[in-house]
């Protein structure tokens, strides 16, 4: 019997998207809010810069170094926050805290059909559950950037 991978064909695509990664030429860390996230069991990191303008998260970018699921989440996140109103950002997170704390056999797996996928690709990270040790891999970066969203937008 071979161990099952968390590293599906989507979670290393979104591993390996640098679309929204570093900070476009000419920009300064100055320009954004700014938040990183650290797992300092395994070393994972994140950094990010975002801005927001009247509650729409109108760009994120971010620096991720660590584990393949590390990347793949932060990638994740900027690719479909990066636009919404902040109330449906934190659904995507809620979203995905839900699926990734999930025991697996939860009745859910529907959820995870190829359409949905495609529609969702996010939803892959549920693929986390089956291994609870790696869960903050996957929801640092989400923790991180929602912590700073939150701080930075209060009022």
């Amino acid at each position: 019997m071979s161990t099952p991978s968390i590293y599906t064909g989507l979670i290393a695509e979104a591993g390996r998207d640098t679309s929204h990664s570093g900070l476009p030429a000419g920009a300064s860390p100055g320009d954004y809010h700014t938040a990183e996230g650290i797992n300092p069991v395994c070393g994972d990191r994140v950094s990010w810069y975002f801005k927001v303008k009247d509650r729409i998260i109108t760009e994120i970018r971010y620096e991720a170094k660590g584990c393949l699921m590390n990347k793949a989440s932060a990638a994740f996140l900027a690719r479909f926050a990066e636009g919404l109103d902040i109330d449906d950002a934190r659904q995507i997170k809620k979203k995905i805290d839900e699926i990734t704390d999930s025991p697996k056999g939860d009745g859910v797996s529907g959820e995870f059909s190829a359409d949905k996928l495609e529609a969702k690709p996010w939803l892959s990270l549920a693929q986390i559950r089956d291994f609870p040790a790696r869960r903050k891999c996957v929801m640092m970066a989400w923790d991180s950037f929602f912590s700073a969203l939150d701080k930075d937008t209060e009022g």
